[in-house]
């Protein structure tokens, strides 16, 4: 797992909440490994997650539905 930076204030308790939910699904043994190779960026995120946080790259012009 990959978060958006070494001083994420989540990084002590993400991990143990992913844990906890992967194990809700039916899995009996997790683990999370946090990593920060290769390094988040906004490029990463899905179109959808793009959509909801209303994220364009720097330098896009806004579109009818930006605010």
């Amino acid at each position: 797992m990959t978060l958006t930076s070494p001083f994420c204030p989540l990084m002590r308790i993400l991990p143990k909440i992913v844990e906890d939910e992967v194990r809700r699904l039916g899995f009996k043994e997790v683990s999370v490994e946090l990593t920060f190779d290769p390094p988040w960026t906004p490029e990463r995120m899905s179109e959808e997650a793009k959509r909801l946080l209303q994220y364009r790259a720097a330098g896009t012009p806004p579109t009818e539905e930006s605010p």
